[in-house]
């Protein structure tokens, strides 16, 4: 009798943290399990099960976050000076010797690799009792980030393992962190049978930056599940301007407040709403800038940090005229798929996987770096085009083309199976 077909999950948090990843992760393993036996979900931090796992035999493994995350000062020394031995330390060194001059990431590094070294001591473990059968397992990481590179290590003992790891945006573009550095990102692009990214744009700047790896390079998007409604727009003179994201300096939310300041004088009056949802290690810094530069004809909030259902309630009790993004960088934002999935027009930067969903029809697109003026512009080419109902279905059709992650996480699902399959 043949051994069960198994699927091995990396993630960050998920299940154990129900913000992050939860909107993508979620819909994906429903139709995961439909396709495979048996799967487990391998977070990468220590909690007990915060979200609600899809029905079939899924197992959540708490032993790895244990192992990749030392308690004592004793057990991080042990892990630092043993990260430090491993060859691929100085591989990395050798490949960015900045590394020397930044002691920060120059520990990032080490301890990417120390957990690179376990997460394949923990795989093989895991198969080498014979209780797990490599052949018929796949390992899917849902970042490429050094744990895929770990899953390499146990395919040099089981060679027929298959690996695939999905990649967004902050593991896409290398210039979002310091010194324009991954660790191991070009070790876990090599280790990966497939590396799966969820725009064409992605996939353009991975195969430039590792052409002798270009054809394992695949686009396979994530999406949002239907929310069973469509916002309205205003209908009593107010215009209603919302954006969703955590607060960080690439979101740029600053520029987004210098630019509605600008919007509400040339509106003569008119009531204008902004809020944000979402919160992050600048709400504070942002709260007071938006109290200082905004005038008291306009009304706004920050929700700080909520669950993706929030969001969508906020849509289902609250008209919208307009989504907006000024983000640096993108991969494909799930606040963009969840405002065009309510049928909200959106007027986005054009980074990353933006222009693929965002266009003439459904939207607005600016600069990829535009001023406080140029969004302003946007904003009030939007507001003037109220109530665009044009735009507003033509949203909606296009997530309902790209994003519905019933459609799309099926695919995808069956893509894996096949795989293993091969």
């Amino acid at each position: 009798m043949p051994s069960p077909s198994r699927l091995v999950v990396f993630t960050n948090a998920f299940p154990t943290d129900s913000v992050s990843e939860v909107t993508f992760i979620g819909p994906e393993l429903l139709e995961l399990s439909r396709v495979f036996d048996q799967i487990l979900v391998v977070p990468g931090v220590v909690g007990s099960v915060a979200c609600r796992l899809p029905e079939g035999e899924i197992t959540v493994d708490q032993t790895y976050p244990r192992m990749v995350h030392p308690d004592s000062i004793w057990e991080r020394s042990g892990f630092a000076l043993r990260g430090i031995s491993q060859p691929w330390c100085w591989k990395e060194i050798t490949s960015e010797p900045a590394l020397l001059g930044n002691p920060r990431m120059l520990a990032r590094m080490v301890y990417c690799v120390e957990t690179a070294q376990r997460t394949g001591s923990w795989l093989t473990a895991l198969f080498a009792d014979g209780r797990v059968d490599p052949r018929n397992t796949l390992v899917y990481t849902f970042w490429l980030d050094y744990r895929t590179a770990g899953a390499g290590l146990a395919r040099r003992r089981f060679p027929e393992l298959k690996i695939v790891s999905r990649a967004h945006g902050t593991d896409v573009y290398e210039e979002r962190h310091p010194l324009s550095y991954l660790p191991l990102r070009g070790q876990a692009v090599a280790t990966a049978n497939e590396v799966v990214v969820v725009s064409e744009a992605a996939r353009r700047h991975l195969q430039h930056r590792y052409p002798t790896h270009r054809e394992k390079i695949r686009v396979a998007p994530l999406g949002t599940p239907d929310p069973g409604f469509v916002c309205p727009s205003s209908t009593d003179g107010v215009i209603r301007v919302v954006s969703c994201s955590r607060i960080v300096p690439v979101k740029r939310i600053d520029l987004l407040i210098d630019a509605l300041a600008m919007v509400h004088g040339e509106l003569g009056g008119t009531p204008l709403e902004w809020h944000h949802l979402g919160g992050g290690e600048e709400h504070r810094r942002v709260e007071a800038h938006a109290a200082a530069s905004l005038p008291a004809g306009v009304t706004w909030s920050c929700s700080g940090v909520i669950p993706p259902e929030r969001v969508l309630s906020f849509y289902r009790d609250h008209p919208v005229d307009l989504f907006v993004s000024v983000s640096a960088s993108e991969g494909k934002p799930v606040s963009i798929m969840e405002a065009q999935s309510v049928s909200i027009p959106v007027l986005a930067t054009a980074v990353g996987g933006v222009p693929e969903m965002v266009n003439d029809s459904n939207g607005w697109l600016l600069p990829p770096n535009p001023t406080a003026e140029e969004v302003a512009s946007g904003i009030l080419c939007a507001v003037r085009a109220h109530p665009s109902k044009t735009r507003r279905s033509a949203s909606r059709r296009t997530w309902e083309s790209h994003h519905d992650s019933g459609r799309v996480s099926a695919e995808f699902a069956h893509r894996l199976r096949g795989l293993l399959d091969d």
